[in-house]
């Protein structure tokens, strides 16, 4: 016995040192070889304490094996445990405890199904303690009981008391029964049930049961019966099985054989009848008939033959509609019945034709050609191309009507054509008088009866020979023309010009000078990375200086700068092509890549809001840190939602149906919480955020269920009013005496303004006195007005911040985004908005509409003019006139003589160039 003792002993000396497992159990088979009674075993171990762990329902004693460790901590220094509890009979023992109060905590094995457990206790110097602490089963269980050869209805009523469920219910021979024929087999044997019995199972779960098997009645077959007979049929075989007909649908089927009898049903002809209701549909037979072809367009005459084609007839009653079209005359408007209608033989087809409307032909004799033109264009008519001359010898008929057909009171169809025939008086050619003098010229215009305009117009040129004789003429030689027709010519005059320096001038100074000197301009690009330089002539040639012809072309060679394009309110893919563009046009290196940030937006979707470097940023030999920011749809806000009562999955199949984007998981977890059970207590993703994958979004739920104890600390504030959040802070500060101080933190939120998102500290947090709570609170989001027209803007921006003060500012940037287009904002789109009666201030940046200071304008070539081939561009290039501003600036008898063609011509070459440089900005 001393022995035994003595070892007693040597552990309580060593008893501050860590204690192994092995010396666990050597401990307590000392303790059991040396007592027996734990209560004479009490009073041998001073400041014992001993732990009864219970079934909460029952009150029997727990197994050691279904409890996983009993441990105790001191209440002022939980971070220092006690050993764990040594199993002695029915009791836990943990030794040698000093005074003090102790929180005894039970961990059950996860297995067993219950609830860890805890209780405080208070030991006192030389005296044991004993505590109970009681253990409930985290789910109420059940056990399936046997309900073989019990009837169906019997095992319903059975299972429904021990608050289970119905699965799956199936005869033998496999048929599953639906629930609504449950009724109609109650007193069918049970063969098994799955779980099987004895298996137990949670309140509420679902029992599959296999039931005897069923006769169930074989379906008629219907075949060769006429509608009615097969509806009387149908009747009574439902009769006599005690089967509710719930619809006969009756399709009607072109065939040969067996017109007006049942040729297909569904169910077959004897399908077994596994429902109390059932719907039939049979298919009867009806004669073949014929298609109505499509009549619309065609001419009436042809109609009767399509039709007679057709096995169809035309109905002799024929409607007629007026028509603003000539070529749809009497042709078919509409029909009745309409194309591709299926008929019986013979039918009469109604149609309705087009009527053009007529008109009187005018007089036209003694008009001039556009005279007769516009007459007849005045009442809907229009002048034949092939116009008849006669021969007159007086000058004042030349050109005027002498005869028309039809004449003029004639009635004919609106848009019809009248040839015309007109006087001529005989036509003389033009001689050639290129290279003569003036006064050979006239002589020669003399001569063949013509005279010469007195309007002289002169021409430079680099060859003295050439000074003073006739360089072009209008008209050109070999025209036909009236005698005494005026004839101007353009002479040669010889001339030279000192070039001008124009480096270091931009190049539209540059051109000004030029053209002043009666230069020519060409231009070629060279690009710099300076920006100062941009538009700036680097080189000329022929040099500063230089002696040469008037007209002569001077070659500028502008500085350009590559500077970063406009992509705001682009499609991320179409801005992605206008980088690569970019990049390729100024020769650029570019790793592609682009780093995208997403922003929630609920507007056009993948749309640039923002970029850099911005735009108008000059770019050196390599385009760097490109990042893009996009709109993405913003995940809903399900906070504070009821799971079920608003319909929470179905809101998230939606959204992600509009947005195209799968859903792969949707995960609920279980809280704790005052809230009605069901409330959305938080989510992932976060509300209104754009932090998710297109390729797929897994959701998590945080839904609150009932508590089983009262909330100790902090009260839950979570989805309460901000008012009634603070009259609760209060009522909880009074009663423990404290003084506690109440931050808001604005969140966006779709939830009503003011509504309580989160916390902190958490519910249940013990509060020192003087502490703060904070409390996030929904607001309002600023609204996404990029891309919108400026006025549009603050529209939506007065609207969404009303009942606040706006501190709004508008500052302008050159964009090539159309005028007054908001281009960026800030705060950011999504921004909650401050409390009602408080500041907003917003600030906008409307686009001034300018030209994308990225094109550095190039002069288009002469190929870009509509009329001008590569033959006519070499000509034109010939004669000095390079690119399509050159060609703007020339003279209209420069054009017309480069590429023999008319002046009308010429000038209208000439109008298409200032045009394309107009459409560029540098006209």
């Amino acid at each position: 016995m001393a022995n035994r003792r003595s070892e007693l002993d040597r552990f309580r000396v060593v008893r501050y040192d860590p204690i192994m497992p092995e010396g666990w159990n050597a401990l307590r088979a000392a303790i059991l070889q040396l007592y027996d009674d734990v209560a004479a075993l009490a009073e041998r171990v001073p400041n014992s304490l001993f732990v009864i762990v219970r079934d909460a329902v029952t009150g029997d004693i727990m197994p050691a094996t279904w409890i996983e460790a009993v441990s105790a901590a001191p209440m002022d220094h939980p971070e220092a445990p006690l050993p764990p509890g040594v199993r002695l009979g029915d009791y836990y023992l943990i030794a040698n405890p000093e005074p003090g109060q102790y929180s005894v905590t039970v961990e059950p094995r996860p297995t067993t199904g219950y609830l860890e457990a805890s209780a405080e206790v208070i030991i006192a110097e030389g005296t044991p303690a004993t505590v109970e602490i009681a253990l409930a089963r985290a789910i109420d269980r059940r056990e399936i009981p046997n309900l073989f050869g019990a009837s169906f209805a019997a095992a319903q009523d059975r299972l429904m008391a021990l608050d289970l469920t119905i699965g799956r219910v199936m005869e033998a021979h496999g048929h599953v029964l639906d629930p609504e024929d449950w009724p109609r087999f109650p007193d069918q044997p049970v063969i098994s049930t799955e779980p099987g019995v004895g298996v137990v199972v949670p309140v509420g779960h679902a029992v599959d049961i296999l039931l005897a098997a069923i006769s169930f009645p074989l379906f008629p077959g219907l075949a060769g019966l006429s509608p009615e007979e097969a509806r009387e049929a149908i009747r009574r075989f439902a009769e006599d099985h005690e089967l509710t007909v719930e619809d006969v649908e009756i399709t009607e089927e072109e065939r040969v054989e067996g017109v007006g009898t049942v040729v297909a049903q569904e169910p077959t002809a004897g399908a077994e009848i596994l429902s109390g209701t059932i719907r039939v549909r049979l298919v009867v037979a009806i004669p073949q008939r014929v298609e109505v072809p499509d009549l619309i367009g065609h001419p009436r005459r042809e109609v009767a033959t399509l039709l007679e084609a057709a096995g169809l007839t035309l109905d002799p009653t024929i409607e007629e509609q007026e028509t603003a079209t000539l070529t749809d005359h009497d042709r078919v408007a509409r029909q009745s019945p309409a194309p591709g209608e299926r008929v019986p033989p013979g039918t009469a087809i109604h149609i309705v034709v087009w009527r053009f409307p007529h008109v009187v032909v005018p007089e036209l004799t003694g008009m001039t050609l556009e005279g007769a033109t516009e007459a007849l264009r005045a009442v809907g008519l229009e002048l034949d191309p092939d116009v008849g001359e006669r021969a007159t010898d007086e000058a004042a008929n030349d050109g005027r009507v002498a005869a028309q057909e039809p004449t003029a009171g004639t009635e004919v169809l609106r848009g019809s054509a009248v040839r015309i025939v007109i006087w001529r008086v005989p036509r003389v050619a033009v001689p050639n008088l290129i290279g003569m003098t003036r006064e050979e010229a006239e002589a020669a215009l003399t001569a063949a009866g013509l005279t010469l305009d007195p309007n002289v117009r002169e021409r430079p040129t680099n060859t003295a020979s050439d000074d003073g004789r006739v360089a072009a003429q209008r008209p050109t030689a070999g025209t036909e023309v009236s005698r005494g027709t005026s004839v101007r010519i353009v002479l040669w005059r010889f001339a030279r010009v000192t070039v001008p320096n124009v480096v270091e001038r931009t190049e539209s100074a540059a051109r000004e000078i030029l053209v002043q000197a009666g230069l020519r301009v060409s231009v070629e690009t060279r690009r710099v990375t300076d920006p100062t330089l941009a538009n700036i002539v680097l080189e000329q040639d022929p040099a500063a200086g230089a002696e040469v012809a008037p007209n002569t072309i001077v070659t500028l060679v502008i500085a350009v700068v590559a500077r970063m394009p406009e992509l705001r309110c682009m499609p991320r893919q179409q801005a992605e092509e206008r980088l690569r563009e970019f990049v390729e046009r100024f020769d650029l290196r570019w790793d592609e890549r682009i780093r995208l940030r997403r922003h929630p937006s609920p507007r056009d979707p993948d749309t640039i809001i923002r970029q850099r470097p911005t735009q108008g940023t000059p770019i050196g030999e390599e385009l760097r840190g490109v990042a893009l920011t996009v709109r993405r749809p913003p995940f809903p806000d399900l906070r504070c939602l009821h799971i079920e009562e608003d319909q929470v999955e179905e809101r998230l199949k939606r959204w992600a149906d509009q947005n195209r984007v799968e859903l792969t998981d949707l995960r609920i977890e279980r809280s704790p919480s005052d809230r009605p059970p069901g409330t959305i207590l938080a989510q992932k993703p976060a509300a209104l955020s754009a932090a998710y994958s297109l390729e797929g979004i897994a959701v998590a739920l945080v839904v609150a269920v009932e508590r089983a104890e009262p909330l100790r600390g902090l009260p839950e504030l979570l989805c309460l009013d901000r008012r009634e959040a603070e009259e609760i802070l209060q009522m909880f500060a009074e009663e423990f005496q404290l003084e506690l101080r109440v931050a808001f933190k604005g969140v966006s939120s779709e939830r009503p303004e003011g509504t309580v998102l989160g916390q902190s500290p958490a519910p249940g947090a013990e509060i020192p006195n003087g502490a703060t709570v904070t409390l996030a609170v929904a607001r309002p989001p600023l609204p996404d007005v990029i891309c919108l027209g400026g006025d549009e803007a603050w529209e939506i921006i007065e609207r969404a911040t009303e009942g606040r003060i706006l501190r709004w500012n508008e500052v302008s940037q050159p964009s090539p985004i159309p005028e007054s287009t908001v281009i960026d904002q800030a705060p950011l789109p999504g921004a909650p908005l401050p409390e009602i009666e408080q500041e907003v201030r917003v600030r906008i940046t409307i686009s001034t509409g300018s030209r994308d200071i990225a094109e550095t304008p190039e002069i288009p070539g002469l190929e870009a003019v509509s009329g001008i081939g590569p033959a006519r561009a070499k000509r034109l290039r010939s004669a000095g006139i390079r690119d399509t501003a050159a060609l703007a600036r020339a003279s209209v008898e420069e054009v017309a003589q480069a590429l023999a063609v008319s002046e009308s011509f010429a000038r209208t070459l000439i109008e298409r160039a200032w045009a394309i440089l107009e459409g560029l900005g540098i006209a």
